[in-house]
């Protein structure tokens, strides 16, 4: 810690004559704890901090009862000094929070539980307006509530939360703008936010099951990450129409044989006409299953689909085609394997022949030569305009 003084004291002796203009720091949590009233000092102008927590996770591994009782005093310790670096950051935020405008607390194992303490030195950070938790999940109101009263938020990314939580965490934070948070959201939570511009979140669903629900009036950007068709919502897109819409339905398929289960295919249908009666200018629209390789259609491998004069497999993209109407520019296909033969990549030139605006991407599978050119060759017999198709492999 000594080195991190002695860094700091060229910094502290400058702004001492002519304060330095340095308005966006980054810093180990360790040294900011030491040192505030240097950083302070050196940094007069600071706005944006951004802290990297870097303490080693204490795993245990398995051991006999004289090893277990020395590694849970062990454990014990640990979190003795946990609790005390914890409370030392803590007090060095407090006193840094009345000046910041941006604050990103960033830990590299991700999927921690926000602690009361850490969570409370943000009360005094009233000229906050944008706040990055992402590694952290809030579970408890004692430590949401600081986070609540930041009422003048721009911009809020956290892990997730509770449902129990995420509602009362929202509704003061109507100047929020953009928002992300790596859960599911209840529709309904979101209509509080008159601001909201762009959302991001795992997945959205409605109470009950109700609606339809109207996305905040200012909303030109919603991503949902891992959505489950059967429990998207009905949703009213803002006026004008929502200019960017990104969603990955996420399927789960009958592990018998690796197929959709029928209510799963009338849910995806579902989805894919409520994505497009949105009416989005720029919509990116993925199919992701939850096991290795694409998702058969009901009945498996059986079922097969003549599109092109040839036969494929109805893969779940394929469902969406006769949705595409309204569908804008981009659909994307996901691979987890490379093809085992060209004909294979039919459903790509379906997806192509089906609608003049649509543009395919094919990614996470490395093509052979040869199918990449076979898929090229079928194109240009088929007058498919070869620019609509992109090949990230």
């Amino acid at each position: 810690m000594e080195d991190g003084v002695t860094l700091l004291r060229p910094f502290v002796d400058v702004s001492c004559w002519a304060p330095l203009p340095t308005v966006e720091l980054q810093m180990e949590g360790d040294l900011l704890a030491a040192v505030p009233q240097q950083v302070m000092e050196a940094f007069p102008q600071l706005r944006v901090l951004t802290i990297y927590m870097y303490e080693e996770v204490y795993m245990p591994e398995e051991e006999d009862e004289e090893e277990e009782d020395e590694a849970e005093e062990e454990e014990d310790e640990a979190a003795e000094e946990e609790d005390e670096d914890t409370a030392a950051l803590a007090s060095a935020l407090q006193l840094l929070a009345p000046r910041l405008h941006g604050l990103s607390l960033f830990y590299p194992w991700g999927d921690n539980v926000l602690q009361p303490a850490l969570a409370s030195s943000l009360r005094g950070a009233t000229q906050l307006q944008e706040l990055d938790l992402e590694a952290f999940k809030l579970t408890t109101w004692e430590a949401a509530a600081p986070v609540a009263s930041l009422v003048g938020l721009h911009s809020l990314r956290i892990r997730s939360t509770t449902p129990r939580i995420a509602q009362s965490l929202l509704q003061p934070l109507t100047a929020l703008v953009k928002l992300d948070v790596g859960d599911l959201l209840d529709v309904s939570w979101i209509s509080c936010l008159p601001r909201l511009a762009c959302l991001v979140c795992k997945a959205l669903f409605a109470p009950d099951g109700s609606g339809p629900w109207s996305l905040p009036p200012k909303l030109d950007h919603l991503y949902l990450t891992g959505q489950e068709p059967e429990r998207f919502p009905v949703l009213i897109g803002p006026s004008p129409a929502l200019p960017l819409f990104d969603v990955r339905l996420t399927l789960i398929p009958d592990p018998a044989q690796d197929a959709l289960l029928p209510e799963q295919e009338r849910a995806l249908r579902v989805a894919a006409e409520r994505v497009t009666a949105l009416g989005a200018a720029s919509s990116s629209v993925a199919v992701v299953c939850c096991r290795e390789g694409d998702a058969l259609p009901v009945g498996g491998a059986a079922e097969k689909l003549t599109l092109c004069a040839a036969p494929c497999h109805v893969l779940p993209n394929l469902l969406l085609l006769e949705r595409l109407s309204k569908l804008a520019e981009l659909i994307i296909i996901h691979h987890r394997e490379a093809p085992e033969s060209e004909e294979a990549l039919w459903p790509v030139l379906a997806l192509l022949l089906s609608n003049a605006t649509v543009h395919v991407q094919v990614y996470g599978v490395a093509l052979r030569p040869a199918a990449k050119k076979w898929i090229r060759a079928k194109m240009n017999d088929m007058h498919v305009n070869g620019k609509r198709l992109v090949i990230n492999a």
